[in-house]
């Protein structure tokens, strides 16, 4: 009984960590569509150091950013420090037919992010988190928003 007791604790330990870590995984993929790096992979592998330039970004920690992604299963590292598309990646690119990236882009925007960094207020209060933060009702924020991402052809203004 103490072993499956153990066995269950430490599952349950787990799975409120992994779900707790999980803004991390979703940060990671905010930057690299901000970065474009799904688009500078359509012609095939790069180079982290190839991806670094033409997202004019630091190269070790962008190296950082890839092996996080690639370990959920976002990107994958064909060979040492080399990194390639994947089924997920490919759906972070400009005007692809299964594009997600303007949504991403919206959901991770700070007007999105700080919040739901504000969520316990509205639990206590029952009023709006949005207004809290941002001093006025989501709607004319989310208008501004969404004229700065085409959704349509997957691109910001």
């Amino acid at each position: 009984m103490l072993d499956e007791t153990f066995s269950t604790g430490v599952a349950a330990h787990g799975a409120i960590l992994k779900a707790f870590t999980a803004f991390v995984v979703s940060r990671a993929i905010y930057a690299a569509a901000r970065l474009d790096i799904a688009d500078h992979l359509i012609d095939g592998p790069r180079s982290v150091d190839h991806l670094a330039s033409k997202s004019e970004t630091d190269s070790f920690t962008l190296y950082r950013l890839l092996r996080t992604l690639a370990s959920e299963g976002i990107f994958e590292e064909v060979s040492d420090r080399v990194f390639g598309l994947t089924p997920s990646a490919a759906c972070l690119q400009r005007g692809a037919p299964n594009s997600i990236r303007s949504y991403v882009l919206l959901l991770g925007d700070e007007s999105h992010q700080r919040s739901w960094d504000e969520l316990t207020y509205s639990v206590r209060t029952g009023a709006a988190a949005f207004s809290h933060v941002w001093g006025r009702a989501a709607v004319p924020v989310l208008s501004w928003s969404t004229r700065r991402i085409d959704f349509q052809r997957g691109h910001e203004r």
